[in-house]
C-alpha cells in the first residue's frame, strides 16, 4: 500500500516489482510477507516509510542480508526521521526522498536520492544529467552511458534551500500536531492512530488513522472546510500491476479504513483542537449506538 510511483521506478528499470503486504498495524511492508516473496530472482527491497513512520528495518535488513539482497528505501515521506539514531533513506545502499508540494520540504517537485556507496554515486550522476558523470563545459563533455535530464534547476534548489532554516521549527509542529491528536482522539471508538516512535526519532509527516466509518469521517470533515485524505489504493488494485486480493489481506482491511487527517505544519494548536472536536462530533451518536 504505497503511492504507486514506487512500482513504476522499479517497472521503468525494466525490472519486474513483486508487491507484497502490508501490516495493518503499521501500514509498512510486512517483514513475513516480505520473506516469503523471495525467489532466486529477487535481487533488493524497497521499504516505504509511510507518513515518516520506519518500516521495520531491522528485520528487513537482516532478511535481505541473509538472502544477499540489497535495501533501497523509499524515504519520500520520512525527511529527517530517525529509526535507532539512523536518518531513514540512509541505512540501505540508497535511499529516495521527495520535495513535492506536500512535503516538509518542497522544491515544487522533485527529491533527492541518498548514498554513501560511491559506485553508486557516480552511476546516478551519469543517469540524471544526461550520461555525464562529471560536469564540464557543457560542450566538450564526456558521456560515457545514457542518461535523462532528472536535475532541479537552480531556481527550485534555492527554494528547497531557503526552507531549511525553517526545518526544525516544521518538524517540532508536526510533532505536536501527532501528540495533540494522539491524546485528543484516544477515547474514541473506531478511530486508532497506528502510532509514531517519537522519543526514538520519528517525525509524523502526515497523521493517519484507522477509521470505521472513513468515507462518512471524510465527507463530515470536508463539509467543515476540515480536508482530509484517504489512503492510496493498493497497488495490487491498480491496471498495471492488477492481482487477486488473497495475497493481500492487510492491504484489502487497511486501504477503506485508513486516512490521512489534516495535519499540515502550518496548522495552529487551535487549528487541531477544531478537528478533534469534529471528529468527537462524528463519533458521539455511533459510540452512543
Amino acid at each position: 500500500m504505497t503511492f504507486i510511483a514506487t512500482a513504476n521506478a522499479v517497472t521503468l528499470t525494466g525490472a519486474v516489482p513483486v508487491l507484497v503486504d502490508v501490516d495493518p498495524a503499521t501500514l509498512n511492508i510486512s517483514p513475513e510477507a516480505f520473506e516469503k516473496a523471495i525467489t532466486g530472482r529477487t535481487r533488493a527491497v524497497m521499504p516505504v516509510h509511510v507518513s515518516g513512520r520506519s518500516a521495520n528495518l531491522s528485520a528487513i535488513a537482516m532478511i535481505a542480508e541473509n538472502h544477499g539482497l540489497a535495501v533501497v528505501e523509499d524515504a519520500a515521506e520520512a525527511l529527517a526521521s530517525f529509526h535507532d539514531g539512523q536518518a531513514l533513506g540512509t541505512v540501505g545502499i540508497a535511499g529516495c526522498l521527495s520535495f513535492s508540494p506536500n512535503k516538509t520540504i518542497m522544491t515544487g517537485q522533485g527529491g533527492m536520492v541518498l548514498t554513501n556507496d560511491d559506485t553508486l554515486h557516480v552511476r546516478l550522476r551519469e543517469l540524471k544529467d544526461q550520461g555525464r558523470p562529471v560536469r564540464g563545459t557543457g560542450g566538450d563533455d564526456p558521456h560515457p552511458s545514457v542518461g535523462f535530464n532528472f536535475k532541479l534547476t537552480n531556481l527550485h534548489s534555492a527554494v528547497g534551500l531557503g526552507q531549511l532554516e525553517y526545518l526544525s521549527e516544521r518538524l517540532a509542529r508536526q510533532k505536536r500536531t501527532y501528540l495533540q491528536y494522539e491524546r485528543g482522539l484516544s477515547e474514541i471508538n473506531g478511530v486508532c492512530l497506528p502510532g509514531f516512535d517519537i522519543d526514538g526519532g520519528e517525525s509524523p509527516q502526515w497523521v493517519d488513522a484507522i477509521v470505521e466509518h472513513r468515507d462518512e469521517l471524510d465527507c463530515f470533515l470536508q463539509d467543515r472546510r476540515m480536508y482530509c485524505r484517504p489512503f492510496w489504493f493498493p497497488l495490487h488494485t491498480q491496471p498495471p500491476y492488477r492481482l487477486s486480493d488473497e495475497g493481500f489481506p492487510g492491504s484489502v482491511w487497511a486501504a477503506p479504513r485508513a486516512l490521512w487527517l489534516p495535519s499540515a505544519f502550518t496548522m495552529s494548536d487551535t487549528d487541531v483542537a477544531a478537528v478533534i472536536s469534529a471528529i468527537h462530533e462524528f463519533a458521539e451518536p455511533k459510540n452512543e449506538a
